[in-house]
């Protein structure tokens, strides 16, 4: 299923180890199993390249082009696609288990040949748009829709508020942000002079930026994820996410991309304070 956690660096202000688990509990087994059904290691591969691509605009605007090589190796790390896949099944698992999640029945549509289409098209569509061009062409595209009120882009409307894709990446927006800004303030040892209450405040500042730009970016790519999907099919996979299975691990998700997204963004915002903090001295 898409999902999709933003990031945007803040402007002025600035803008895991994963335990073992026991492959003998049928558990895990399924949501391994599951995994592999939704080709989490390929979204996490992306998701991956997404990050060092946000590491040098973070190095380029905020470090002054200054991180070099120790940025890198900071961008890497954190960013580590295995590291960050081991941590969002746990996630995963847990939130599931807690929803008591019908996993048969959402195993039984991702295996399936619609589940897998989906899926394919979503990471594919994901992985072309880190190319500048296609992101603008898809862009392009969904102005042309909305000019000519396409119907599908009525369908597209529809899946979005269904699975509630906007206010959900909003709100992970939001405390990615909050969580890097707290990370640079941390280490740059500010926090004597800069506390939540301040953080929070100037992270809500851009709430209607960032919606705005979450709003392009959920219909835009999913205009261009699903376009070689027939009505029926769009409809067919509409109708799994509203189940009560497919909300469930729509929930379950999204709190496992918050969590190691959060995560994420508050090392990559104290590695960058460590740098500027150096560079203050």
């Amino acid at each position: 299923m898409f999902h999709r956690i933003a990031t945007v660096v803040l402007a002025g202000a600035l803008l895991v180890v994963p335990h073992p688990m026991l492959a003998a509990d049928p558990a895990t087994a399924k949501i391994d199993a599951l995994a592999q059904s939704l080709h989490l290691d390929e979204t996490f591969d992306v998701m991956s390249a997404e990050g060092l691509n946000y590491g040098k605009e973070i190095d380029s605007g905020l470090l002054g082009g200054r991180g070099g090589a120790a940025w890198d190796r900071t961008i890497r790390q954190i960013y580590d696609p295995v590291t960050m896949l081991d941590r969002f099944k746990q996630e995963l698992a847990s939130n599931l288990a807690d929803s008591d999640a019908d996993l048969d029945a959402i195993a039984a549509f991702f295996d399936s040949e619609l589940g897998q289409r989906v899926t394919v098209l979503e990471i594919s569509a994901r992985r072309a748009m880190l190319d500048p061009a296609v992101d603008d062409a898809s862009r392009a595209q969904l102005a042309q829709m909305q000019a000519e009120e396409a119907p599908r882009l009525r369908q597209i409307e529809a899946f979005v508020r269904a699975n509630d894709l906007v206010e959900s990446n909003v709100a992970g927006a939001l405390t990615a942000n909050f969580a890097f800004v707290s990370g640079l303030v941390e280490a740059k040892g500010g926090a004597a002079a800069l506390d939540e209450a301040d953080i929070l405040a100037e992270v809500w500042t851009h709430e209607a930026e960032i919606r705005d730009q979450m709003e392009t970016w959920v219909h835009s790519y999913l205009a261009m994820a699903y376009g070689p999907l027939s009505d029926d099919d769009l409809a067919a996979y509409q109708a799994f996410s509203e189940s009560g299975p497919g909300q469930a691990l729509n929930r379950a998700m999204f709190a496992g991309f918050d969590r190691v997204l959060t995560d994420v963004s508050r090392k990559l915002g104290f590695g960058a304070g460590r740098i500027l903090a150096g560079q203050d001295l």
